[in-house]
C-alpha cells in the first residue's frame, strides 16, 4: 500500500447524488487542502474503487449521502467499503435521516444535513487520523456502527 507523507494531499471518495452539492463539499475539501474524487451514486463509486486499484490505495475517506438512485445506498456502501477496504475511514450524511437510526460500526461517523463545512472538515480528519481531530467539533453520539 502506498505510504502517505504530511506534504501530500488526502484523497475523499465523495458520493452525492444531488450535482450542485457534490460541487459545493467538493469545493469546501479543496479549501480544507483534500482531493476529491466524486460519484454521484453508491455503484460508480464502488465501480471506481474496483477498477481503479491506484485510486483506491489513496483514498483516506469516504464521504457519502445514505439515500441515492440505484440498487446501492450509501449505508450498503459504507459496509462494502469497511469490508473491502478498512483502512478508509467513512463519514455517512443525510438530510432525511438521523444518526441514532442508522447502525455503523466505528471509526464511522453520521452527519445529519445541513452541516457546516468545520463540521464536515473535523469529521474526515477524525476517521482518518483518530484522536488528532478536534474533538469539540465532532461529538462521540456521532459515532455509529456499520452492519451490512
Amino acid at each position: 500500500m502506498k505510504q502517505h507523507h504530511p506534504e501530500d494531499p488526502q484523497r475523499i471518495l465523495l458520493v452525492e447524488d444531488d450535482a450542485f452539492l457534490r460541487d459545493v463539499v467538493a469545493d469546501i475539501l479543496a479549501e480544507a487542502g483534500f482531493v476529491t474524487s466524486q460519484a454521484g451514486c453508491a455503484g460508480e463509486a464502488l465501480g471506481l474503487l474496483e477498477s481503479q486499484s491506484d485510486i483506491a490505495e489513496e483514498i483516506a475517506a469516504l464521504v457519502t449521502d445514505v439515500d441515492m438512485p440505484g440498487e446501492i445506498d450509501g449505508i450498503a456502501l459504507a459496509a462494502r467499503v469497511n469490508e473491502t477496504w478498512p483502512k478508509i475511514g467513512v463519514v455517512i450524511t443525510s438530510g432525511a435521516h438521523r444518526g441514532g437510526a442508522l447502525a455503523l460500526r466505528p471509526p464511522a461517523l453520521f452527519l445529519a444535513k445541513p452541516f457546516r463545512a468545520e463540521r464536515l472538515v473535523a469529521a474526515i480528519r477524525s476517521v482518518i487520523e483518530p484522536g488528532e481531530a478536534n474533538c469539540e467539533s465532532v461529538s462521540r453520539r456521532n459515532q455509529l456502527r456499520l452492519t451490512a
